[in-house]
């Protein structure tokens, strides 16, 4: 029994050396096995990092795809005010325009009126030579007067015969515009 024993613990002992030698190389190789397990860790760390600040870069890519869409939004309302109130302008213009017709062709009137007036004092006069009129006047400053009266009649009548014209121009070009505008 002594020898069993004997070979119980030379075995035991044999083992536990064994034992021994194979803890340090086992804890080697877990060492080794909890190194790489923590490398693939920090791996997994970098990479959901990278991940976390990739979705941070969107966020912010988010959110600045939102305050453009949030600027755009607010520039296209503001271009809808603008054409709101050109739109407002331009009725404005248009109705200016439709005064400013008005009293062209009120002013019209008034030139042709004042024309009419011209031509009935020429057709007073009509067939009339300076000498009749020198003669027909009880005195030479009567005849004179009357001469400076044909005189400024029909310069009179030149005068408004262009103002006539060129009113009626402008008031072309205010209809021109009026429809223009409305365009």
């Amino acid at each position: 029994m002594k020898k069993i024993l004997f070979l119980v613990s030379i075995f035991y002992f044999l083992f536990s050396i064994t034992s021994f030698a194979a803890a340090p190389q086992e804890l080697k190789n877990a060492i080794n096995q909890k190194t790489q397990q923590l490398q693939e860790i920090n791996n997994q760390i970098k990479e959901t990092q990278k991940n976390l600040e990739s979705i941070q870069g969107q966020g912010q890519t988010l959110q600045k795809e939102i305050k453009q869409t949030d600027y755009n939004i607010n520039q296209l309302n503001l271009n809808i005010r603008s054409s709101e109130i050109t739109i407002d302008k331009l009725v404005l213009e248009v109705n200016s325009l439709q005064y400013e017709i008005t009293d062209a062709e009120n002013e019209i009137v008034l030139k042709r009126e004042a024309i009419t007036r011209i031509l009935q004092e020429f057709q007073k006069t009509d067939g009339e030579t300076p000498l009749l009129i020198f003669l027909k006047n009880k005195s030479l400053a009567d005849s004179v007067f009357e001469m400076q009266n044909l005189t400024d009649l029909n310069a009179g009548l030149k005068t408004e015969i262009d103002n006539l014209r060129k009113v009626k121009e402008e008031m072309a070009d205010k209809l021109d515009q009026s429809a223009n505008k409305k365009q």
